[in-house]
């Protein structure tokens, strides 16, 4: 963590303090970040693009700098230090991030469990990433709402249209139960594992899936039978438009 401001030493402790607490994750664990601080006034005023002349040992960096001391939420600013070759310093390159949300940011970066791309990309208009509200593991959907979301998913008519109408047969159940998924990259990470297994079946939309899934996001995952197989549909949380499904089916020889 790098300070470039030294306007309030006060307010510097404070933000170590709080950017380096143990705080509970909705998970269930705890997460903390573990920093090296740079508290020096040779670096008073420094701009972020004169912090990335810095010669470190890291792929980011934190800087504590004036918008961090003057904005509410305290946001302190993550600087990418080893962009893709080609790349400008613009918002992929950074993004803020408030220190009650430090510790799961810079244990994901720390570890490669996720990349910078992954926090710079799904920031708010003002540039902070802010940990997504929380999402209970499972909900309830009626097979209606479904249907009626369905037609305006961008995926290929043919399949689009298959699903639709093995949904459409799905009526008489009429609620299914979908789960969370966090992060899509889970998904694909599965469906790679088990690709062995899909080749014994009859399968639309495999690679299309993958594909799509290991783009990251989260998503609402449900699966309903239909004769011989089942589809399985990741719909946006929010309007329930399908953008990735898999259709599995047995082959004819072994039905």
């Amino acid at each position: 963590m790098v300070r470039t401001d030294f306007t309030d030493d006060a307010a510097w402790r404070t933000l170590m303090q709080d950017a380096q607490a143990v705080r509970a994750q909705p998970g269930g664990f705890d997460a903390q970040a573990v920093l090296t601080t740079v508290d020096d006034r040779e670096f008073d005023g420094w701009t972020g693009d004169m912090v990335l002349e810095l010669d470190v040992d890291s792929g980011y960096l934190f800087v504590a700098d004036a918008r961090t001391f003057t904005d509410p939420e305290r946001p302190i600013l993550v600087l990418n230090t080893d962009p893709a070759e080609g790349d400008e310093f613009e918002k992929s390159n950074s993004f803020r991030v408030a220190p009650e949300h430090l510790g799961p940011v810079e244990n994901n970066l720390s570890i490669a469990n996720l990349d910078f791309a992954d926090f710079a990309d799904h920031t708010d208009a003002d540039g902070v990433f802010r940990e997504p509200s929380a999402q209970p593991d499972e909900r309830t959907l009626t097979i209606k709402e479904l249907l009626s979301a369905a037609p305006a998913s961008q995926l290929p008519e043919p399949i689009l249209t298959s699903f639709i109408n093995d949904l459409e047969g799905a009526r008489g159940q009429e609620t299914t139960t979908a789960t969370y998924v966090v992060d899509l990259r889970t998904s694909a990470d599965y469906l790679e594992a088990n690709r062995e297994g899909y080749s014994l079946s009859n399968v639309v939309g495999f690679e299309e899936t993958i594909a799509r899934t290991r783009q990251g996001g989260s998503a609402l995952l449900f699966s309903f039978p239909v004769r011989g197989g089942y589809w399985s549909a990741w719909i946006d949380p929010d309007s329930l438009v399908p953008f990735a499904l898999l259709g599995v089916s047995r082959r004819a020889t072994d039905q």
